[in-house]
């Protein structure tokens, strides 16, 4: 990729020539809310670095410092490709300094604004390779909560580096209300509980940024676009951008990456094994050219000026749920300014004597520096040494899958450790005796006819839930029935159906004895299903068909009332058909689904209900 001549250089700063913290600062390339990211040298290891320094102001506040510090520390527990490194952090004469490895190149917000939206094969991969680095952190129990283009780095190999976890949390906090407002999850401004699948949302976003050239939602104020996030009326990226050739399958998985119910969504593994499904549908794509890329902008304009620029939300949820609050105020920070072209090496810093050792927050970083390095050394040499006693003793299978297992206990995290763990089992398997290798089948045929039971009370409670309509809760004790055989397509299926029906379930409330949700959270037309619940609850259910109006006590009600009533205020849009076919095929109502089936179908303005429904409910000689 050869990267345009820059119209403007960073603004200076008053510390780029200055040697702190060992390392001697250059020209900064990225400013944020609290933070500048400087290009440096750390003299001790005579190497380009990053160095990211807590802006004086900032660093007066206790409570920023220790965020601060909380970053570095989270990221330096991160080892992967797509996750820039962090090897020292820093205090000195009042500053503080994460030191982190430079990654070269432009991040893609800069490469989507200066070259037009990238080739769709080129999105997916780079969205695929965030995702992969996403799955890192989430099994590190680290949120990102700040995924948008321009935290996202193309380096000169082509690779996407996801930087800046200032904003990182432990997975499963509520956290603060910030993100950015065009990328950010419905649950982050609602003040809920954020998890895995507020990563995965935001990267949907960022995908769709990448494939159509803007954001996924317009708006002139932040409430407007969050509004729009709530809401979830999203447009396909083929639609905003038809030249690129964009295929359905891209559009469906953009789609269910950004659904507002969690539940739909994927984990970043999914999102990266999606794009990988998805890949092969660009072949052939109609109007696809391979390798260009779609440039979308009005020759002489800007492409930010058609977009408000907004960053860091602070107390978003609060000004949405208090309606009579008309204006919002988001944190000031801008998107990373584009950095200069980088200098060459042996020009990036002068020669400088080492400066005096400055005090450190953490001494264990150092040894971190190098010590990547020498861990992987210190792995291959263990497993040597097991293989080279596994090979001389192949008579003594037990002291040899011991050996194994020590490899593996101790560089369980390296690819190393892993192949430990597997020759662990193979050399554990050799060291049994008849005796104890009869005594194991008989465990594992007892553990198998126990498994098989409780895969079977699983899928009844499964069916009283969904009696009770109650989707969120048998979803669950669906995932507790691990499919077999040839059921695996049905349990799929069944899962997405039950997927698509915990928004509904919402709508009708946690339990039908129970109370609805508040109906200001409740997406589409769930609002006025929630409303007529409620005036249900308190005085019975009048249904209007051909023998006339009826009046029916909520506890007589029946999945068919239910239907009725769904259909009496739900409109009829391809994706409400879809749902209430799902709950006729749950509820027993099969004839009934099908009929949602087809006014689904005759709705469909996508293309993409067909599709759907295969996925939903299978083939249609399955049907």
């Amino acid at each position: 990729m050869t990267r345009p001549p820059r119209t403007a250089a960073a603004p200076p700063s008053p510390f780029s020539g200055k040697t702190i913290g060992r390392c001697r600062i250059g020209r900064p390339i990225g400013r944020g809310a609290s933070a500048t990211v400087f290009h440096a040298a750390y003299l001790p290891l005579k190497r380009d670095v990053a160095v990211k320094i807590l802006r004086p102001d900032a660093a007066a506040d206790a409570e920023a410092r220790q965020r601060f510090v909380e970053e570095a520390r989270a990221l330096a527990k991160l080892d992967h490709p797509g996750i820039v490194r962090v090897f020292d952090v820093v205090e000195d004469g009042g500053l503080l300094l994460i030191i982190m490895d430079f990654v070269e190149g432009r991040n893609l917000r800069q490469v989507v604004d200066e070259d037009g939206a990238m080739d769709p094969e080129e999105a997916l991969q780079a969205a695929k390779q965030v995702a992969e680095a996403l799955d890192h952190a989430h099994a590190q129990g680290i949120l990102h909560r700040d995924v948008k283009p321009a935290n996202v780095i193309l380096d000169p190999a082509g690779r996407a580096v996801l930087v800046d976890f200032g904003n990182a949390e432990k997975a499963g906090g509520t956290g603060d209300r910030k993100g950015t407002a065009h990328y950010v999850a419905p649950e982050v401004f609602q003040g809920k509980k954020q998890d895995e699948k507020t990563d995965t949302y935001s990267l949907g976003a960022t995908l769709f940024h990448l494939l159509a050239g803007s954001p996924p939602h317009e708006g002139s104020t932040v409430k407007q676009i969050l509004q729009a996030h709530e809401e979830g009326k999203i447009r396909a990226p083929s639609q905003v951008n038809p030249e690129a050739g964009i295929p359905k399958e891209v559009d469906q998985l953009v789609k269910r990456a950004m659904a507002p119910a969690r539940g739909y969504r994927f984990l970043a593994r999914e999102f990266a094994a999606a794009v990988e499904e998805a890949l092969p549908s660009l072949q052939g794509a109609p109007g696809r050219t391979r390798g260009r890329r779609i440039r979308s902008r009005t020759p002489g304009r800007s492409p930010r000026s058609s977009q408000p620029n907004y960053a860091v939300i602070g107390g978003v949820a609060l000004l949405l749920i208090a309606a009579g609050v008309a204006a919002m105020v988001a944190s000031s920070g801008k998107e990373t300014p584009p950095p200069e072209p980088p200098k060459k090496k042996e020009e990036a810093v002068a020669p400088v004597k080492p400066p005096e050792e400055p005090g450190h927050i953490d001494p264990g970083f150092d040894q971190r520096a190098s010590g990547r390095a020498a861990r992987d050394a210190a792995a291959a040499k263990a497993m040597k040494e097991a293989e080279d006693f596994a090979a001389l003793h192949a008579d003594r299978p037990k002291e040899a899958a011991e050996k194994f297992a020590a490899v593996a206990s101790e560089y369980a995290e390296l690819a190393v450790g892993r192949r430990a763990k597997e020759e662990q089992k193979r050399w554990a398997e050799l060291s049994l005796s008849a005796d104890e290798r009869g005594k194991r089948d008989a465990e594992l045929q007892e553990m198998a006819r126990r498994e098989k039971e409780m895969r079977a009370e699983s899928l009844r409670k499964c069916e009283e839930f969904v009696g009770r309509m109650l989707f969120a809760e048998a979803l669950g004790a669906l995932d507790e029935a691990s499919p077999a055989g040839a059921g695996v397509e049905e349990w799929k299926r069944r899962r997405e159906r039950l997927n698509l029906l915990i928004g509904f379930s919402e709508a009708i409330g946690s339990d039908l004895e129970g109370n609805p949700v508040p109906v200001q959270k409740i997406r589409y037309d769930f609002g006025r299903l929630g409303e007529k619940v409620t005036e249900a609850r308190a005085e019975g259910l009048t249904l209007t068909g051909t023998g006339g109006a009826r009046q029916i006590p909520w506890s007589e009600l029946k999945p068919a009332d239910i239907l009725a009533l769904c259909r009496q205020v739900m409109r009829s849009s391809g994706e409400h058909r879809l749902m209430l076919a799902a709950f006729c095929w749950e509820a027993g109502l099969k004839d009934e689904g099908r009929k949602e089936m087809d006014t689904a179908l005759l709705t469909d303005r996508t293309g993409t209900v067909s599709g759907r429904i295969e996925e939903l409910f299978g083939p249609e000689d399955q049907r």
